[in-house]
């Protein structure tokens, strides 16, 4: 396969590119499938987006709207994240997972995109999958 094809799924988690997995491979009932806490991932991202994705705790689940994402005045009532995060959908086999991306290069203080951290994230971005490509090649 060519690079672009090779690496069109390929995302950025701390420094490192992974290809896609699933979010949850550890499920051995329904019980075990909540966490005692809400937990956060760790964020990711393609060339447009920031993502990261929370797993909520049965008590939260239970509260929350099942046919639809959430606006931000819902979600912040159960947990916290920097600015700019929307709620863009669930990982449909696990429902309590929400999933949320922010556009590249937003400022975690104001949720505003700063055109000048956005060009560094994406030049840093294509840097990475270049990278990548070439090394797996």
């Amino acid at each position: 396969p060519d690079c672009n094809e090779k690496c069109s799924k390929v995302y950025k988690v701390s420094n490192k590119l992974l290809l896609s997995t699933p979010i949850n491979t550890q499920k051995k009932n329904m019980d075990d499938k909540f966490p005692h806490e809400i937990l956060y991932s760790q964020k990711y991202n393609d060339a447009q987006y920031e993502f990261r994705h929370v797993v909520l705790t049965r008590e939260v689940f239970m509260c929350i709207p099942k046919s639809r994402v959430l606006m931000e005045d819902e979600w912040r009532q159960y947990f916290t994240m920097s600015k700019g995060w929307e709620n863009y959908a669930r990982h449909q086999p696990e429902p309590h997972i929400l999933l949320f991306r922010r556009p590249l290069g937003t400022d975690p203080d104001t949720g505003k995109v700063d055109p000048e951290l956005e060009r560094a994230a994406k030049a840093r971005y294509a840097q990475e999958v270049q990278q990548y490509c070439y090394a797996s090649t």
